[in-house]
């Protein structure tokens, strides 16, 4: 994550997207990335906590939150 900062060092804002709340979202969630869970009603992750800043369950989502985050 922080290479990915270091090379766009322009950029305000990083935004991450996964589905494992398990292990996925610490490191981003510590560098105040915007951090989308894709929640995969099937999936082997759907019953773990949250703990990302958004959580959807299609990528139509995506474009809201970037939207409201001001990024497009």
């Amino acid at each position: 994550f922080k290479m990915v900062m270091d090379k766009y060092k322009t950029e305000k804002k990083f935004v991450y997207v996964s589905d494992n709340p398990k292990k996925d979202f610490i490191a981003p969630n510590k560098l105040d990335w915007i951090t989308i869970r894709f929640k995969n009603p099937v999936g082997i992750y759907k019953d773990y906590p949250n703990d990302a800043m958004y959580e959807i369950i299609n990528r139509a989502q995506i474009i809201e939150i970037l939207k409201k985050e001001s990024l497009c």
